[in-house]
């Protein structure tokens, strides 16, 4: 008869931690799907803002390209001076 009741405790026992188990892990899906939620929506507003500054940088570039063409056609020593030595600028700043 003892070992009924014992048997029946440890049962309650084990239902509970489970009950609790099953309660935690909604809990923690409910808050996934919100950070999933708020991560999707932190793209799509990260998309929207460097979707036109890129519309923007690529309006200045065709604005400025004669200009820099030009330079290039009168100076193409300088243009190749200056190209070295912002990748060179640009590599060293990438490598820290």
């Amino acid at each position: 008869m003892r070992r009924k009741l014992r048997k029946s405790r440890i049962a309650n026992q084990a239902k509970r931690k489970v009950r609790a188990m099953r309660a935690d892990l909604n809990a923690w899906q409910k808050d996934m799907r919100g950070t999933m939620g708020d991560i999707g929506e932190a793209t799509r507003e990260a998309r929207d803002a460097v979707g036109g500054a890129m519309e923007r940088f690529e309006n200045w570039g065709q604005d400025n390209l004669p200009g820099v063409a030009d330079a290039v056609k009168s100076q193409p020593f300088r243009a190749c001076a200056i190209s070295l030595g912002a990748g060179a600028l640009i590599g060293a700043l990438l490598l820290r």
